[in-house]
């Protein structure tokens, strides 16, 4: 064996070192990479559930005033004329309905002979 054969062996281990640290990097990049891609869906999952949770609150809140005003609806059109109009006590403000003359107005002047509904503050 000449040197020249030592030279092309050498240049040959040179190449695939060269190549088995190309390769190593490249590794260690899609590693990085997917690590960083794992860490972002983490954060989009967690995004999620969190979504997911105040979607739920709301919904569910939502739920509750839709009945509450049906539940309101149902009190106000089973109540007479009489009870809606006056209070016990005679006095106006403690009254379930407003019963100021705009909401007894004529249907043909544009407004609606149902009285508005009054929600009592809860003390």
């Amino acid at each position: 064996m000449g040197s020249g054969s030592f030279s092309c062996l050498g240049s040959t281990v040179e190449s695939l070192r060269g190549m088995l640290l190309a390769e190593r990097q490249a590794s260690r990049v899609a590693n990085e990479e997917a690590e960083q891609l794992a860490d972002k869906l983490r954060e989009l999952e967690k995004k999620l559930k969190e979504e997911t949770k105040q979607k739920w609150k709301a919904e569910k809140k939502l739920t509750f005033l839709v009945k509450k005003l049906q539940s309101l609806n149902n009190i106000s059109s089973s109540l007479t004329p009489q009870e809606l109009y006056c209070s016990p006590s005679g006095s106006s403000s403690s009254s379930i309905l407003n019963t100021s003359s705009s909401s007894h107005k004529d249907p043909e002047e544009g407004e609606s002979k149902v009285p508005k509904i009054r929600i009592p503050d809860r003390h």
